[in-house]
């Protein structure tokens, strides 16, 4: 009854992602979703009920991508079932009405996609490539594959990570992504999205983080979201140096041992990643200390150091392939 059946859910949505400047995605499971699942019929090609199962896909899509303008973001869960393996034609759809859209798990023939580095923990490998040797990723939803996640450095493709956590505990409703009365407790804290930022962002990942709406349109987890916002606000609110440039050591000299709580580096990914191998070390008045060995940087690489004090802290790259060039090295109090 509500708007006497005229509403277009969609279309508001997306009036109000251009209201506060939010790029808009859209999620849809192609992949024999709920509606058709648990009927075998479905997803058997050759019956009237898989040729009905493709028309209304394809005809879902369609709607969605040409009635609401550009998306920004695509999502697939699970993949997407390719037309030889009975699935509708996503790419030809995606072709004619969004093919500047990233989608994450979309079709190979996509150029623009993204992938699942293999769980919903917010935890993206600890050392995430944006690069790799095959073009879709499909899990079971139920393991690890941490050679998809971890990505290839130098691979074929373009092809980097997202990573994703319901913002409840995998006990709730929906493994953490649904809303059930009664589950306030099972809420993440501020502090532990906190610590899952560190391992996706932190890691040359992206973070979604999901949103539980309740049965009346409510939105009701919004604490952790305002006080995991301060947190990030407060750690980035006071850089003491900077450096960014060409080369193989990068030195940031700071006045009277600083204390340092927070390390930002970001490499120049206008050509692809080039670092492999690098090595972040703190000067201090009781001599040099290692604070982290790694291989990949890529967008952002993000180190606590838990109050440290320091006169200078170096960057050093270790290993190249070609010419290494850092955008930002910042420190911060």
């Amino acid at each position: 009854p509500y708007e006497r059946g005229t509403f277009d859910c969609v279309r508001e949505f997306i009036k109000s992602c251009k209201k506060y400047n939010i790029l808009p995605g859209l999620y849809y499971q192609t992949g024999f979703n709920g509606h058709y699942y648990n009927r075998e019929s479905y997803r058997t090609p050759g019956t009237k009920e898989h040729e009905e199962y493709l028309r209304v896909v394809e005809g879902d899509l369609t709607e969605l991508w040409s009635r609401y303008g550009q998306l920004f973001e695509i999502w697939f869960d699970g993949g997407v079932v390719t037309r030889q393996d009975g699935g509708a034609d996503v790419a030809k759809l995606l072709e004619e009405y969004q093919p500047q859209a990233i989608c994450f798990q979309g079709p190979k023939e996509h150029g623009q996609n993204l992938r699942w580095i293999g769980n919903e923990d917010g935890e993206a490998p600890f050392d995430t490539w944006s690069t790799a040797d095959q073009k879709v990723c499909h899990f079971d939803g139920k393991s690890r594959d941490e050679l998809i996640g971890n990505g290839v450095p130098g691979g074929k493709y373009w092809f980097p990570a997202e990573t994703d956590m319901g913002n409840r505990r995998p006990q709730a409703a929906g493994a953490g992504w649904g809303w059930a009365p009664g589950e306030e407790g099972l809420v993440w804290t501020p502090e532990e999205l906190l610590e899952r930022y560190y391992t996706s962002v932190g890691r040359n990942s992206n973070f979604l983080l999901g949103q539980c709406i309740a049965d009346d349109g409510s939105f009701p987890d919004t604490e952790q979201y305002v006080k995991l916002g301060a947190y990030l606000r407060r750690i980035y609110e006071r850089p003491l140096k900077s450096v960014r440039g060409e080369g193989a050591t990068h030195i940031l000299t700071l006045p009277q041992s600083s204390i340092i709580r927070n390390i930002s580096i970001m490499e120049e990914i206008s050509e692809g990643e080039k670092i492999r191998e690098f090595r972040i070390t703190a000067k201090t008045d009781s001599g040099e200390r290692e604070l982290l060995h790694a291989h990949c940087i890529g967008h952002k690489r993000l180190i606590r150091t838990a109050d440290l004090r320091a006169r200078e802290i170096r960057l050093d790259i270790l290993q190249s392939e070609g010419k290494p060039v850092i955008r930002d090295f910042t420190v911060y109090g």
